[in-house]
């Protein structure tokens, strides 16, 4: 494990190299590197810079910063340079002969000195060329035994969990002012540090979006005006009569204090004033907590998200894992009777979704006429962070084809997971979800007006290269279970081994 590890971004020019030698003499006096291996790796840094500022010189590379990597442990130095530059031939560049004929002009006997220099001063020289990305050089020096850089203290004290100190009194309220918002990204950061969603990261959009309807933030706040935690009903726009309940946590010392509980009651005695015809919520399966919390509260589940989200708030996650969500939804208003188109082969497993949220529906033929307007067209939405892709589908011409070519896309940019939206009220329907089967997608929920003008949707979800272990899944309810047993019968494929508990 490095003991010290520094990242730089230079221009191509011939001053940098002074720059980034000037650093890493700095770097070496304080961490005691020996002067011998401080001066060779100097002059690797001089060449190594020289040959890919050459390199890029005729191209438009020069004007992309060369990434450069410089790493201390206790047995060696690593630089590591990247330049996004034409590829060429390493193998040919200048040699240098030392026995080379005193005749010759000294011009061209130093020719490919610095590059001798660099194998011979160094333990380990490797040109690379990364496909699509540039030219990569790495350099390794070794350190005598009895020069081992020298030991730095820890990056940070730890915060302790004892360390639960409010000022004053906790109140719970929703969020109001500039000051609040901007407390609410600081907890956000010292829970997650940037890696939680990025609504709570912009306390100016955060405030913008409360202040519009957009958007409720409930907050925990002491009196010196430190956020311990959040939660939130968030719409994809004012007018929405849908809204997602999220975007929640707590700072880790607080969590045995019951904040999260007192936010969720806060939240539910604001929001069933707000005129919403319904509520949704997503709750992980790694724990039976907050699955719990919504069937307390009236939500049922009705869909399920696989690997949909990376498991960065999952505690004990392991780097590159993905996690599943149970998709919870509550009605709060009454509708009238709807005409939704079902896929054949999800007839049973959609109308036992409606009938656990308490809502009739009648079931349409497509040959029929509908009753009301029919939406047209396909749009998707990419989250390149969470690597994930959402798509909507309500029918008309070549929908089949524009829905396949955003999914050839999604998985060119390698989407893990592709959520899609299909209007179960376009006579459409059945032939959409048909030809999305065919494509890999599996059944993953309903969702009642969540789509443009407060659609119902059909959900089926692809995952591009994710495989999904049951084992690590708890699911709370009955619903759930019922869901979760239908999409392994229907798409073993994207399974481990293993039975959800």
């Amino acid at each position: 494990m490095p003991l010290y590890k520094a990242n730089l971004k230079v221009e191509h020019d011939a001053i940098s190299f002074r720059a980034v030698q000037r650093f890493f003499d700095s770097l070496c006096g304080d961490l005691a590197v020996p002067a011998r291996e401080k001066l060779d790796m100097e002059l690797a840094i001089e060449e190594g810079v020289m040959y890919l500022v050459e390199a890029a010189a005729a191209t438009d590379a020069a004007c992309q910063p060369i990434d450069i990597s410089i790493e201390f442990d206790n047995s060696s130095i690593t630089i590591t340079m990247l330049s996004p530059c034409r590829p060429f031939d390493h193998g040919s560049l200048p040699q240098y002969d030392p026995g080379a004929a005193a005749a010759e002009e000294a011009e061209s006997a130093s020719s490919g000195l610095g590059s001798f220099l660099m194998f011979k001063k160094l333990d380990s020289v490797q040109w690379r060329y990364i496909e699509k990305t540039g030219m990569q050089l790495t350099m390794r020096k070794m350190l005598p035994a009895s020069a081992a850089v020298r030991e730095r203290g820890p990056k940070g004290a730890a915060r302790p969990e004892s360390a639960a100190e409010l000022a004053g009194a906790l109140s719970i309220r929703p969020l109001k002012t500039e000051k609040e918002a901007l407390a609410v990204s600081i907890c956000a950061y010292d829970v997650y540090k940037y890696a939680y969603k990025d609504v709570v990261y912009y306390p100016a959009q955060l405030l913008e979006d409360n202040l519009s309807g957009k958007m409720l933030s409930m907050i925990a706040i002491d009196e010196a005006g430190k956020v311990i935690g959040h939660y939130a009903l968030v719409k994809n726009a004012p007018q929405e009569r849908i809204g997602e309940l999220g975007a929640a946590f707590v700072r880790p010392e607080f969590r045995k204090h019951n904040i999260f509980m007192q936010l969720c009651d806060a939240m539910h005695e604001n929001f069933e004033g707000l005129g919403l015809d319904g509520v949704f919520s997503l709750s992980v399966t790694s724990h039976a907590s907050t699955q719990r919390h919504s069937e307390r509260t009236g939500r049922k589940t009705t869909g399920i998200r696989l690997a949909s989200a990376p498991a960065v708030f999952v505690e004990g996650a392991k780097p590159g894992e993905r996690v599943t969500s149970v998709v919870n939804y509550r009605q709060l208003s009454r509708r009238p009777l709807k005409t939704i188109y079902i896929p054949g082969r999800y007839r049973d497993i959609v109308l036992s979704a409606y009938g656990d949220i308490g809502l009739d529906v009648r079931q349409g033929s497509p040959d029929e006429e509908p009753a009301g307007s029919v939406l047209q067209g396909v749009s998707c939405k990419n989250d390149f962070v969470w690597r994930r892709s959402s798509m909507e589908v309500y029918g008309g011409p070549n929908s089949q084809g524009k829905l396949q070519a955003y999914f050839e896309l999604a998985l060119e940019q390698k989407m893990a997971s592709i959520v899609l939206a299909v209007d179960l009220e376009n006579p459409d329907a059945p032939l959409i979800a048909e030809f999305a089967s065919g494509l890999g997608f599996f059944y993953s929920g309903v969702m009642p007006g969540c789509l443009k003008g407060g659609r119902d949707a059909l959900h089926m979800q692809y995952l591009n290269g994710e495989t999904v272990d049951t084992s690590k899944m708890i699911l709370y309810t009955d619903s759930a279970k019922r869901i979760m047993d239908f999409i392994m019968r229907e798409a073993p494929r994207v399974f481990e081994k293993g039975e959800p508990r």
